[in-house]
Order: C-alpha cells, then structure tokens, then sequence
C-alpha cells in the first residue's frame, strides 16, 4: 500500500483502475498532479471547442497536450464533442477517446 497523501491513487492505480483528472491544466489538474496521480487526462469542453478550430494554433495546443499524455503514457478523453467535424479532428490527433452529445445525450441508467 502506497503512502502519503495520494495513496489512494496509487492503491487504485495498483489494482489496474484508470483515473482521468478532469478539467485539465486547472488547478488541482495541473500538470504536477497529471504526472503525480493520473492514468490519463480529460480535455476540457471550451478546451475541445477552441481546438478544433481552423486556426493552426488551435491545433498545435491540441496536439500538443495529446502528445504530452501520450508520451507520460497516459491516455486523452476530449470532452464535449458535439460534432462529427470535432470527432475526425481529435482522432486526426491523436485522441484516444470522446465524449458528448454528438455521441449521446445523457440517459437514465435504465434506459443505457
């Protein structure tokens, strides 16, 4: 069993459970915190939006940060993915997985 503060994270991390800091980059899910305790980040919904936008930059920022979890060995959740245009860029990108509305609009577990 790991020690310190952050010991569950590892105990978790220890039985194979993945964990995604959400609202990357912010506070508690700063870049120290991702390399810390995560097995993965979750990119931000304005973060998804202003990265999939036409403009280079955007796209580099994106990349980037995908290119970062990837290289810590971590895995990329984007967020609030409301279209197929987001969809193909984020996989372009390197993105592992999506989520949001152009998938799915939340349900009740029953009907999952």
């Amino acid at each position: 069993m790991a020690t310190g503060q952050s010991w569950v994270f590892h105990d978790l991390h220890d039985i194979g459970v993945k964990l995604a800091l959400d609202d990357f980059g912010t506070g508690y899910s700063s870049l120290s915190y991702l390399m810390r305790l995560s097995s993965g980040l979750r990119e931000d919904r304005q973060d998804v939006r202003c990265r999939t936008r036409p403009d280079p930059a955007s796209k580099i920022a994106c990349a980037a940060v995908i290119g970062l979890a990837h290289g810590l060995g971590m895995y990329v959740v984007a967020e609030g993915v409301e279209s197929l245009k987001q969809h193909r860029e984020l996989s372009k990108l390197g993105c592992d997985s999506c989520q949001g509305f152009y998938y799915s609009r939340p349900m009740p577990a029953g009907v999952f």
